[in-house]
């Protein structure tokens, strides 16, 4: 019995690295199948995201006092915790000379998300503060500290392709000679009372700067929406022309910036492409306006749902063309449906097997790239008023 032990040991050793290659050689062609769907969708290969959130989260807001950012003439204003920390660390990566200390995207990432974490337990002690003052407490009574939030504002990193995420920070492509546009929006809801913002015009303003003092952009070629009176107004329309204007006018080399500083919010999934049930949205100024539209659905009428950014945006630009968007609202960590994600608490890119699912199911308008749960009618106005 003894002697067969060592045969047995062996037997069975081999029989385990054998079932490992096999499992790891599954594994590879798993990934390259999804590689391959990925690259077939989307020729874009530099489409990447900066999220303010994950999917079920809510956005914070920051003093743009507190990051050193005053305004003009010198005093505080309030601007979007994502916008102003990434505007922050970007002039700081571009201002260091040190080419072994400049950012990467784990460092950038991960350094964004401590920074708000800190604000949110500053926030929390402010507000305990506050309330303690408004009794007028007249005993002396411990205070403790407030724990941590069980669940910190987590920047997310999602991309068209898969990325080493340890590679230096870059919003435009080393050595890029190519065009370079910008769709630049901020939406403060003015006269909304019930979701009226006060931080994004700051955050549209900001990005513009920093895009034209440092990335090199003209501002005659950048598209800025706001409703402040004195831009376009940051209609469900006008954003989605802006989207396609940036679709049909990129070619092979030109890149692009997209921001966008206003309210997120999430819908039921129709199509079975979310892993939490729910779409992604971005909440134009007049979604209030938006009625029941008969062949759309009351529900989806007032947003621009992620399906459509995929199918209007990411799957119609250009190989070779670069993206960067900065999505500074809440529920926003996928609402570009961009097949590859990092968190700022991870070590590598992940595979998003959910967003594939709509990008292979091929569900799209031949006319126009735009989602197809409308009814052929319904979509052919959709379409006329765009300007397919």
């Amino acid at each position: 019995m003894t002697s067969q032990t060592p045969d047995y040991q062996k037997k069975f050793s081999n029989f385990l690295a054998n079932s490992s290659r096999r499992e790891d050689l599954q594994v590879r062609k798993i990934r390259a199948e999804f590689d391959k769907k990925a690259r077939k969708a989307i020729k874009a290969d530099k489409i990447r995201m900066v999220a303010a959130t994950k999917d079920n989260q809510k956005a914070k807001g920051l003093k743009w006092s507190r990051l050193g950012i005053p305004d003009a003439k010198g005093r505080p204003r309030p601007g979007g915790a994502l916008t102003a920390e990434m505007l922050s660390l970007l002039r700081e990566n571009h201002d260091n000379p040190n080419p072994e200390e400049k950012l990467t995207w784990v460092s950038a990432l991960s350094r964004c998300r401590a920074t708000l974490r800190e604000k949110a337990l500053a926030r929390r002690r402010e507000a305990l503060s506050a309330q303690e003052n408004d009794q007028q407490v007249q005993v002396q009574v411990q205070v403790q500290v407030p724990q941590e939030p069980q669940e910190p504002q987590e920047p997310q990193l999602s991309s068209s392709r898969m990325i080493d995420v340890n590679e230096p920070l870059h919003i435009i492509p080393p050595r890029s000679n190519g065009k370079r546009r910008a769709v630049i929006i901020g939406i403060n809801y003015v006269g909304q009372k019930d979701k009226q913002l006060t931080t994004c015009h700051a955050d549209a303003m900001a990005m513009k700067q920093y895009l034209e003092e440092y990335e090199g952009f003209k501002e005659a070629d950048m598209t800025i929406l706001m409703d402040d009176g004195n831009h376009t107004m940051p209609t469900k329309k006008n954003i989605l022309k802006a989207f396609r204007r940036i679709t049909r006018l990129s070619k092979p080399g030109d890149s692009a910036v997209i921001h966008y500083s206003g309210h997120g919010g999430s819908i039921k999934d129709q199509n079975g492409d979310e892993a939490d049930g729910k779409d992604e949205t971005l909440i134009p100024v007049d979604a209030d306006k938006l009625g029941d539209v008969w062949f759309w659905g009351a529900e989806r009428a007032p947003h621009i749902v992620d399906d459509d950014i995929l199918a209007m945006l990411v799957m119609r630009l250009k190989a070779d063309v670069s993206l960067t968007c900065f999505m500074d609202c809440c529920f926003s960590g996928t609402v570009l449906d961009l097949p590859y994600r990092y968190k700022a608490d991870g070590i590598a890119m992940e595979r998003d097997h959910y967003p594939l699912k709509r990008l292979v199911k091929g569900l799209l308008c031949a006319a126009c790239g735009f989602s197809c749960i409308a009814s052929v009618v319904g979509l052919y106005f959709f379409c006329d008023e765009l300007g397919c």
